[in-house]
């Protein structure tokens, strides 16, 4: 239940810029106000580097700084022959704003669908460890062992009182008078204190006993 609720924080932490910058995206192309900015090329770049020195309006953050902001070809060409890029921001929010054109590199979506198939594959592998991760219990049987019909699920951890249970499930190790089941995630070792217990490795079977640690 906790690793589970944990995997769902950390999906939610993952995508929760997505699903701000998709809303962000959504305010501006229906609220947002447009302005042309004045916009010239940064002096001593590179033109090929397609840098611009953008004058934003009143209250928008500046982006610009001495590294200048990074156009699209077709957009880098427009600014050129029009001295101005368009800008679009929220009026009663100028911190989110838009310069259009600028170019964008590796889409934000791509990082995330990427965090996500690293979360899962975490995950599943978490769940199938899970049972080698938890401590093995050991139960000293009190009756014979009874081999059950192979096929269907049948693991089985059943308390029948006190520390006594009733356990079905696969014989994964046989030796001498220890048997080891896999019980749906769980490994049980099963001390057989002299009690008949001669089947093959792969089969299931149902024991009852005490349980010991």
């Amino acid at each position: 239940m906790k690793s589970g609720l944990l995997v769902v924080v950390l999906l939610l932490m993952v995508n929760l810029p997505l699903v701000q910058s998709t809303w962000h995206r959504w305010q501006l192309d229906s609220d947002g106000v447009r302005v042309a900015a004045p916009a010239v090329p940064l002096p001593d770049a590179d033109p090929a580097d397609r840098l611009l020195s953008v004058d934003l309006p009143d209250g928008l953050d500046a982006v610009s700084g001495p590294t200048g902001v990074p156009m699209e070809p077709a957009a880098y060409d427009a600014a050129l022959d029009s001295g101005t890029v368009d800008v679009v921001y929220l009026e009663d929010d100028p911190a989110i704003y838009r310069i259009e054109g600028r170019e964008r590199g590796v889409p934000g979506w791509a990082y995330t669908l990427g965090a996500n198939a690293v979360l899962v594959l975490l995950a599943v592998a978490f769940w199938r460890l899970r049972g080698r991760l938890r401590p093995r219990l050991v139960l000293v049987a009190t009756q014979d062992l009874v081999r059950l019909d192979a096929g269907g699920d049948v693991a089985t951890l059943e308390r029948i009182e006190m520390t006594t249970y009733r356990v079905r499930g696969e014989v994964t190790a046989a030796e001498d008078s220890v048997l080891e089941l896999q019980v749906g995630d769980r490994r049980v070792l099963v001390e057989l204190d002299g009690r008949a217990g001669d089947v093959p490795v792969g089969a299931s079977v149902e024991v009852v006993g005490t349980m010991v640690g």
